[in-house]
C-alpha cells in the first residue's frame, strides 16, 4: 500500500492529470485527486476539502496559476503548493518561488515529482514541529544558520529574537527590541520604502518574502532575506508575526556573476556578428590600399595618402581582432603546451614592457600538467594580463607570474558558472597595485570598459583575455580590494595528450603567379572585386559568383577544369562548407580555400582550425592570399594540375 494522499490539481488537461496521477503512484504515494480548472472551481473545492498538497499548472484557459497560488495561501499558508508546467521558464519559476510557491516541476520532467512532494510534506511537518516548540526550545535555535524573531502585529516591534540573529547582525538583542525603527536604521535607505511595503504586505495575504541589504555592526553590508508569516488568534484577528532572517549574501554573489556572464555571453555575440561585416569592408580597404602601392611609384606625392589609409586599415583590423577574440570567433590551433615555457620565453619581453620600478617574479614548479591551447593566443593572455598589472602600479611593485597543477571540485565549480570540474593547470598573475572596487570587477571583462582616461587604451585587453580563455575551454576569475592588488587566476583544463609541441617552420619559396582557373564566390562586391583584380593581376583566370547558387551555376555551364573554389564561409541560403560539398559530388579533384571575417561554419565546435579545411581569417593581405593559393595547388606532393575537372 502506498503512502495515501489527497491532491487539489488544478489543471484543464484530463490527459496530463492522469500522468500526473500515475507518477504519484510510482513513486510510493496512494493519490486521491481533485481536479479543477477554474477559480470558482479552486475556492469551491479549498472550502469543501482538506488536502495535503497543492498542483497547479502555471498557463490555464482563462487565468494563470500565479492566480491561484495567493487564493491558496490565504486559505493555508503552509499547504504545499508546486507548479506543473510545459512552457514555464526559469526566470518564471524562479520569480514564482519568490513568491510563495513550494517547489516547480516540468511536464517532460515528472519523474522529478515524486522526490520534490516528498521533501515539500517533511518540509511542511518539520515547521509545523518546529513552530509547535518555538518558545520552549529556545535553546536548539542558536544551531540554526537563521535567525528567527516575533513581531507584534499591532505595531511590529519585536517581542523575541533568537540568538542567531545577534551572530548575524552583530548587535545584541537588546538593540532590536528596546529601540523602535533600529531595524529600518540599518537597512540601506533605497531599499527602505520597499522593503517595508513588501512586509506590511503580509497582513493581507498571510506571508511574505523580501531581500535586501542590512548593514551589521561591523559596518559591513549584506543581503538578508526575511520571511514574514502573520499568525492569526482563535477570531481570525491578527496576533504577531513570525520572522526568519537569512543572510543570502552568498547566493546573491552567484546570481550576480551568473548575469555578468550572461551580459559577457550577448556581447560576444553581438562583436562576432559586428566583425564579419567589419571585416569585408576592411578587407577591400586594406586590399585596394595595398594594390595601390604596388602599382604607385616610389617617390609619387599619392603614396603617403595610400600609406595612411593602409596603416588605419590594419589598426582597424587589429581592433577586429580584438572583437573576435572576446566573442570567441577566432581560428585557433592549438598544441600540446608547456605554460611553463611559454612564461619563461616571454619573460625577457615582459622586463621590457614592465619598466625598471617593477619587479618580476615567475617561480616555476620542478612538474606541471599539458594544456591543449593556442601558443600566441595564450603569449597575448599574458601580454595583456601582464600590461594591465603594469598600468595598476603606476609607482612601481611586483607582479608575480606563477603556474601550478590543481584539481578543481564540483562545490567550486557549481559556485563560479562556466567553470568545470576537474584536473587543470593554473596560470595566476598577482600584482601588488593599487586593486579594484567591487563595481569595477564586475564589468572588467566588458569590451571598451576600462578606468583608464580618454585616449588611453581601447578597452579590449581584458575583454579578449575573457574570450581566449574561454574559448580555449578554460575559466578566468579575478580578486581584488582596493590598495591590495588584484590576482588573476587563469584555469586551463589539463591533457593528458602527450602529442609533441608545435614546431614552427619557414614558409618555402613559392612563385605568386599562376595560370589556374578559379572559380571565386563572396556576397560582398567590394570583396569579390578586391580578390577578382589581385588573382587576375597575377595571370589567374577568374569566374565569379555573388552567391552559391549562382556559383553552382557558373559550375554547370563551364566546360573546362576548375582548380579551386575560393568561397567565403558565411552566406545567405546556403553556407561555404555546404556549397563545397555540392562542388565535391561534381568535381571531386576540385580544391577549396575558405575564408571569412566570423568564420563559424568552418571551424569546429571548440573553435579550432581543422588542419584539413584550407582556411584565411579576413581581413586577408593579398600576398598571404597569393602564398596560400599557390600551396593548395602546388603542395609538397606535386600532382598533377591537369587531372583536375
Amino acid at each position: 500500500m502506498g503512502t495515501p494522499l489527497r491532491i487539489l490539481h488544478v489543471e484543464d488537461s484530463e490527459d496530463d492529470a492522469f500522468l500526473v496521477q500515475r507518477e504519484l503512484s510510482l513513486a510510493g504515494f496512494e493519490p486521491s485527486v481533485t481536479r479543477v480548472d477554474t477559480l470558482a472551481a479552486l475556492r469551491l473545492a479549498l472550502e469543501g476539502g482538506s488536502f495535503d498538497a497543492v498542483f497547479c499548472d502555471y498557463a490555464l484557459p482563462g487565468f494563470e496559476g500565479s492566480t491561484a497560488l495567493p487564493i491558496v495561501r490565504a486559505w493555508n499558508p503552509d499547504l504545499p503548493f508546486i507548479f506543473l508546467s510545459g512552457t514555464c521558464g526559469e526566470e518564471t519559476a524562479i520569480d514564482a518561488l519568490k513568491a510563495g510557491a513550494t517547489d516547480y516541476v516540468m511536464k517532460h520532467r515528472l519523474a522529478r515529482l515524486g522526490p520534490v512532494l516528498r521533501r515539500a510534506l517533511v518540509e511542511r511537518e518539520r515547521k509545523r514541529a518546529h513552530l509547535a516548540t518555538f518558545q520552549q526550545e529556545t535553546f536548539l535555535l542558536a544551531a540554526l544558520p537563521v535567525g528567527l524573531y516575533r513581531l507584534r502585529a499591532s505595531d511590529r516591534m519585536p517581542v523575541w529574537v533568537s540568538a542567531q540573529i545577534e551572530r548575524l547582525s552583530g548587535f545584541t538583542s537588546e538593540r532590536f527590541l528596546r529601540e523602535p525603527g533600529f531595524w529600518a536604521s540599518r537597512l540601506r535607505p533605497v531599499d527602505l520604502d520597499r522593503v517595508v511595503g513588501e512586509l506590511s504586505a503580509s497582513l493581507d495575504r498571510g506571508t511574505a518574502v523580501s531581500e535586501y541589504r542590512w548593514r551589521r555592526a561591523d559596518d559591513r553590508e549584506r543581503w538578508f532575506a526575511d520571511h514574514v508569516t502573520l499568525v492569526r488568534d482563535e477570531n481570525g484577528r491578527p496576533r504577531e508575526i513570525l520572522g526568519i532572517w537569512e543572510d543570502i549574501t552568498e547566493r546573491k554573489s552567484l546570481e550576480e556573476r551568473s548575469r555578468q556572464s550572461q551580459k559577457v555571453e550577448s556581447l560576444g555575440l553581438l562583436a562576432g556578428g559586428v566583425a564579419h561585416d567589419f571585416n569585408n569592408l576592411l578587407n577591400a580597404i586594406l586590399g585596394f590600399s595595398e594594390l595601390l602601392l604596388l602599382k604607385l611609384p616610389s617617390d609619387s606625392t599619392l603614396r603617403p595618402y595610400a600609406e595612411s589609409i593602409q596603416q588605419a586599415g590594419e589598426s582597424a583590423a587589429s581592433l577586429t581582432r580584438q572583437l573576435l577574440a572576446f566573442g570567441r570567433k577566432q581560428v585557433l590551433e592549438p598544441e600540446v603546451l608547456d605554460l611553463r615555457s611559454v612564461v619563461s620565453e616571454l619573460r625577457k619581453l615582459l622586463l621590457r614592457t614592465l619598466g625598471e620600478h617593477i619587479e618580476l617574479l615567475t617561480p616555476a614548479p620542478a612538474e606541471l600538467g599539458k594544456v591543449h591551447a593556442d601558443r600566441a593566443q595564450m603569449e597575448q593572455v599574458l601580454m595583456n594580463l601582464a600590461v594591465n598589472a603594469r598600468d595598476a602600479m603606476p609607482n612601481g611593485g611586483r607582479l608575480t607570474i606563477s603556474t601550478s597543477d590543481i584539481r578543481l571540485d564540483e562545490a567550486y565549480a557549481r559556485e563560479r558558472p562556466g567553470t568545470k570540474a576537474g584536473p587543470h593547470v593554473l596560470l595566476e598573475v598577482t600584482d601588488t597595485g593599487i586593486g579594484m572596487d567591487a563595481e569595477t570587477q564586475a564589468r572588467l571583462f566588458e569590451p571598451f570598459f576600462t578606468t583608464k582616461p580618454a585616449g588611453r587604451g581601447t578597452g579590449l585587453g581584458l575583454a579578449t583575455v575573457y574570450g581566449v580563455v574561454k574559448q580555449s575551454g578554460g575559466s578566468i576569475w579575478v580578486y581584488s580590494e582596493v590598495g591590495k592588488g588584484s590576482v588573476f587566476k587563469v584555469y586551463l583544463p589539463r591533457t593528458e595528450d602527450a602529442g609533441a609541441s608545435k614546431e614552427t617552420s619557414r614558409a618555402r619559396a613559392v612563385d605568386l603567379d599562376g595560370k589556374e582557373t578559379l572559380l571565386l564566390v563572396d556576397d560582398s562586391d567590394v570583396v569579390r572585386s578586391f580578390l577578382r583584380t589581385l588573382l587576375a593581376d597575377h595571370g589567374y583566370a577568374v569566374l565569379e559568383a555573388e552567391h552559391p547558387l549562382q556559383a553552382l551555376q557558373v559550375l554547370e555551364g563551364h566546360a573546362g577544369p576548375i582548380h579551386l573554389l575560393i568561397s567565403d564561409v558565411v552566406m545567405p541560403g546556403m553556407n561555404g562548407p555546404e556549397l563545397a560539398g555540392r562542388v565535391a559530388a561534381q568535381r571531386p579533384n576540385m580544391k577549396v580555400l575558405f575564408m571569412s571575417g566570423y568564420p563559424g561554419g568552418a571551424l569546429t565546435p571548440e573553435g579550432t582550425l581543422d588542419p584539413s579545411t584550407p582556411f584565411l581569417q579576413k581581413p586577408v593581405a593579398a600576398a598571404a592570399l597569393l602564398r596560400k593559393v599557390r600551396e593548395i595547388l602546388e603542395p609538397p606532393a606535386v600532382a598533377d594540375a591537369s587531372a583536375v575537372r
